[in-house]
């Protein structure tokens, strides 16, 4: 008896077996965070399937119904038979790859999606910044700090999330047309989804203030992936005030490692193939990159 994906709608409460789930399988791809597949829910129209144990995300991409690596399934026969009932394995890494081919030979086509490859960075450099590379970020942070010695460095909670709705507000009003691309609707979406939800889906934040008690002029916020890996979903600052980027990245990087001493890589996620995110993500020089490919599969 064929077994039947049972696909629905996620919720908050899902995420003690998703997180439990994706940190015991030790994965680096931010696909699989409980962040990602709740808060972009509504932008992919995306649906998990608990297997029982394991885990298949499904999202519509493009006009297509997409589908994640099955997660967590260790048993082959049962691997098989939940990929022999979609057509599209998305996000999956070349080793993922050659098992899909292995299992289904002659019916799969494969193909690379370089602009959706995660930056995932040592987090010591992205903590101390040190060495030639990163130079320029460290002019930018010492420009920040002599212009606003008194800054403030905050973790982000219940008190001050109103205020990040304010600050993506007025980042959203300071891209150009050019720069509004599609991707923007949906991560409007998927911030405000995260923020409204942020005390329950096990996250952490931070705040950068010019001084005690002024506006808050970045802010990000991110959760655990994998063992040794913590992902950053979202990094907002106002680009006017010069190194306010760089400073927020900084000192989050360090409240990461305060948290969690056992991290050791931090994925900043993908470019979406954007040449201005691409640039700032390539300025930070990266340790990894997380390849996404795509497995067709011609079933019939």
């Amino acid at each position: 008896m064929t077994f039947i994906l049972p696909f629905r709608t996620v919720t908050v409460e899902d995420g003690e077996w998703i997180r439990n789930l994706i940190r015991s399988a030790d994965t680096r791809n931010s696909d699989y965070t409980f962040g990602n597949i709740l808060c972009w829910q509504k932008p992919y129209n995306i649906r998990v399937a608990d297997l029982q144990p394991g885990l298949i995300i499904e999202f519509d991409v493009d006009g297509l119904k997409v589908y994640s690596y099955p997660l967590g399934v260790e048993d082959e026969s049962k691997l098989r038979e939940v990929i022999a009932q979609i057509p599209i394995v998305g996000g999956v890494s070349s080793e993922q790859a050659a098992v899909i081919e292995r299992l289904f030979p002659g019916q799969c086509k494969t193909e690379e999606f370089p602009d959706l490859f995660d930056y995932i960075y040592d987090i010591d450099r992205l903590a101390e910044l040190s060495g030639k590379k990163l130079h320029a970020k460290r002019n930018y942070i010492n420009r920040f700090t002599a212009q606003y010695p008194n800054y403030v460095v905050e973790r982000l909670t219940r008190a001050n999330i109103n205020e990040c709705m304010m600050l993506d507000g007025i980042w959203i009003s300071g891209k150009d047309d050019d720069a509004l691309t599609d991707e923007i609707p949906g991560e409007i979406t998927a911030l405000e989804e995260t923020l409204t939800n942020f005390c329950s889906l096990d996250m952490l934040g931070a705040v950068l203030r010019q001084e005690p008690g002024g506006g808050i002029i970045a802010f990000t916020l991110g959760e655990l992936l994998g063992r040794d890996t913590f992902n950053t979903h979202f990094e907002k600052a106002i680009a006017a005030i010069d190194g306010a980027y760089q400073m927020i990245n900084r000192e989050f990087a360090r409240i990461v490692k305060e948290t969690y001493p056992f991290v050791k890589y931090i994925n900043r996620e993908e470019d979406l193939g954007l040449p201005n995110l691409r640039k700032s993500k390539h300025s930070y020089y990266p340790d990894l990159m997380q390849e996404k490919l795509r497995v067709y599969l011609n079933h019939s």
